[in-house]
C-alpha cells in the first residue's frame, strides 16, 4: 500500500503543477491489498475510493458484533486520518448470484452502511453497476426492488424502508402488491432466521446453491415463497405479469435445482497410531489405499463440479483421512482417463504460473475464522496459502505439514490416476494440543482438473470438481471433520460379527484371523 500510494502522491503532484489553474483530482483505489493505509500520507488532490470487496453482506460495516466487517471499519477510520476526501464503492447489485436470487440488504446492511459514510463525512458513493457484473442478464429482472431502494436511500439514509417496499410494490405491481410485500417479507425472514441459527458469512462470490441452502429451500419459508409468488401472478394485469414472472420461474427453476442436489457427505477421520512417516511411505505401495495403514479410513466419494452439482466426466476422486495427536492426513485418489496427458507443470512454489492439475485442502479450527489452503502437485510442489478477512495471501511461513505425491499409470486406462497424501499439523491450522476425538476442524477437498482450462488455454469452471461441490475459497462450504476414535468402531465391529457368527473373540486380531481361515475353507 505504502509502495502504491507513494506513486500516486507522484502523479497527483506532477498533475497539480502542470495544471495549477485547473482542480484536478487523482481518483485512486484502497482495494484489496491496497485497503490497508500507506504509512505516507496522501495529497490533497487524490480520492480515495475505498472499496470493501471482501465485506460480509450479511453485516453493517459498523456492526458492534464480532465480523470480518470489523476490519473495513478499522481500515476506513484509518484512512480517514489521511485524508477525508473518500468516496465508497459498494458491491450491493454485483454478486455472483445476482441474476438468481435478490438478497434482502436494503434495510438490514444497505441502510446502515450509509447512515454510517453520512455520519463520517464521507464525499460520496460508487456503486458496482450491472455492466461489472459476473451475469448481466437477468439482473435488474431479479433485483429491481434493491436497486430502486439502493437509490433511494444514497439521497435519504433514514428514509423509512417498509414504506418504501410498499410504495414500489404498490407502483410495479398493482393488485398483486400485498402478495409481493409478501414474499420479499418471507425472503428477509429466511434471511435473518438463516444468520442466526447459521453463523454464515456472506461475500460478493457466494455461489447460488449457499444462498438457497441457508436462507430459502431449509428456511421453512420457501413454499410460502412460492405461494406469494403465483399468488402475485394470478392478481397481476398483462403488465405487472412481465415483471413477476421472471422472480417467478427463477424460483421454480431453483426449486427443481436444489430437490436435485444431492444430500452432503459428512468426513470422518479416524484414528491411527502408525506415525506419519509410515503413512506417507505408503504412496509407494502398488495400492497405497490397500495398505492395513488405511483399512479403517472411510472414503469420501461425493465430488461434484461446483456449477453443474455433477461428477465430472474422466476424473472421479475419493479422499481417506486419518488423525493421530499431531498430524491430520489426506489421502487424495484422483482418476484421470487421460494421465498421459496430465498437466503437471503449471503449478509453481507459491504460485499459480499457469493451467495445472493440483489438489487443495482447505481446513480452519473456525468456519468463520482464518482458513488455511494446502496445495499440492501431482508432482509434490506444496505450499500454502491462507483467507483471512476476505483477502487470500501466500503463506511464506515454516508450517509443519509434508506431502507426497505419485502418478500411477496402468495399461488399464480406467485405473490410471494419481496419489497424493497429506500429512498436516493441527498447529499449523491453528489447534492447539491436546488433540482429542472431541477437537473441531473443519475442512473441505478440492481438485484442479485438466489445469482447469479449456482447449484454448482459458479458465474453465466445468473444469473444477470438489467435496459436495464447494467452490474454490469459500468458508461458507466448511464442514466438520470428525476426529473418531477408531479402537471404539473396531469394538462396535467385533460385537456385531460375534453376534452373526456366535462366535466368541477376544480381539480383533482373532476376528480377522478366524474370517480369513474361514473364507479359505470355502
Amino acid at each position: 500500500s505504502t509502495v502504491c500510494f507513494s506513486f500516486i502522491n507522484k502523479v497527483a503532484k506532477a498533475v497539480k503543477a502542470a495544471y495549477p489553474e485547473r482542480d484536478v483530482t487523482i481518483n485512486a483505489f484502497a482495494y484489496s491489498f491496497t485497503q490497508i493505509p500507506p504509512a505516507c500520507e496522501i495529497e490533497d488532490n487524490v480520492c480515495l475510493v475505498f472499496a470493501p470487496i471482501n465485506e460480509d453482506v450479511t453485516d453493517a460495516i459498523n456492526t458492534e458484533e464480532a465480523s470480518p466487517n470489523n476490519k473495513d471499519r478499522a481500515d476506513l477510520e484509518a484512512w480517514k486520518q489521511k485524508t477525508n476526501n473518500i468516496v465508497v464503492y459498494n458491491y450491493y447489485g454485483s454478486f455472483k448470484a445476482s441474476s438468481k436470487y435478490e438478497r434482502p440488504i436494503a434495510e438490514l446492511k444497505i441502510q446502515k452502511d450509509l447512515q454510517h459514510y453520512a455520519e463520517q463525512g464521507l464525499s460520496g458513493l460508487m456503486p458496482e453497476g450491472l455492466v461489472d457484473a459476473r451475469d448481466t442478464t437477468k439482473n435488474w429482472d431479479m433485483n429491481a426492488l434493491t436497486f430502486w431502494l439502493y437509490s433511494k436511500l444514497a439521497w435519504n439514509p433514514y428514509e423509512n424502508v417498509s414504506e418504501l417496499i410498499r410504495e414500489f410494490c404498490d407502483k410495479s405491481y398493482g393488485d398483486a402488491s400485498e402478495y409481493m410485500q409478501e414474499y420479499y417479507g418471507y425472503v428477509k425472514q429466511g434471511w435473518i432466521d438463516g444468520v442466526q441459527k447459521d453463523g454464515v458469512s456472506v461475500r460478493y462470490n457466494t455461489h447460488l446453491n449457499f444462498y438457497l441452502e441457508h436462507f430459502v429451500m431449509n428456511s421453512g419459508y420457501a413454499d410460502k415463497m412460492q405461494t406469494a409468488l403465483e399468488n402475485a401472478y394470478n392478481a397481476a394485469n398483462d403488465m405487472e405479469k412481465q415483471r413477476i414472472l421472471y422472480i417467478k420461474d427463477t424460483f421454480e427453476d431453483n426449486k427443481t435445482v436444489w430437490d436435485k442436489t444431492p444430500v452432503k457427505e459428512e468426513a470422518f477421520a479416524s484414528k491411527t497410531t502408525a506415525g506419519k512417516e509410515a503413512i506417507l511411505a505408503t504412496i509407494q505401495e502398488t495400492d497405497p489405499f490397500a495398505h492395513e495403514i488405511w483399512a479403517s479410513a472411510k472414503t469420501l466419494e461425493q465430488f461434484l463440479n461446483p456449477t453443474s452439482m455433477k461428477p465430472l466426466e474422466n476424473a472421479d476422486m475419493k479422499v481417506r483421512l486419518l488423525w493421530d495427536e499431531e498430524y491430520l492426513y489426506v489421502g487424495y485418489e484422483n482418476f484421470d482417463t487421460s494421465i498421459d496427458d496430465i498437466v503437471t507443470s503449471g503449478l509453481k512454489s507459491g504460485w499459480f504460473a499457469g493451467g495445472c492439475e493440483d489438489i487443495e485442502t482447505y481446513l480452519a479450527a473456525d468456519p468463520n475464522g482464518k482458513m488455511y489452503n494446502y496445495i499440492t502437485s501431482p508432482e509434490n510442489v506444496a505450499f500454502r496459502w491462507y483467507l483471512e478477512n476476505g483477502v487470500q495471501m501466500y503463506d511464506a511461513s515454516e508450517a509443519d505439514w509434508d506431502s507426497v505425491a505419485r502418478i500411477i499409470n496402468v495399461e488399464d486406462a480406467t485405473k490410471d490416476r494419481y496419489i497424493i497424501i497429506q500429512a498436516i499439523s493441527f498447529d499449523s491450522i491453528g489447534i492447539a494440543a491436546p488433540i482429542t476425538s472431541e477437537t473441531k476442524v473443519y475442512g473441505y477437498f478440492f481438485r484442479t482438473y485438466d489445469g482447469g482450462l479449456d482447449a484454448e488455454g482459458k479458465g474453465d469452471a466445468s473444469k473444477l470438481v470438489s467435496w459436495n461441490a464447494a467452490p474454490v475459497w469459500e468458508t461458507g462450504y466448511l464442514r466438520q471433520i470428525t476426529l473418531s476414535d477408531q479402537s471404539s468402531v473396531s469394538n462396535v465391529v467385533i460385537i456385531l460379527w460375534i453376534i452373526a457368527g456366535v462366535v466368541i473373540v477376544a480381539s480383533l486380531g482373532t476376528a480377522v484371523w478366524f474370517m480369513r481361515k474361514k473364507s479359505r475353507m470355502k
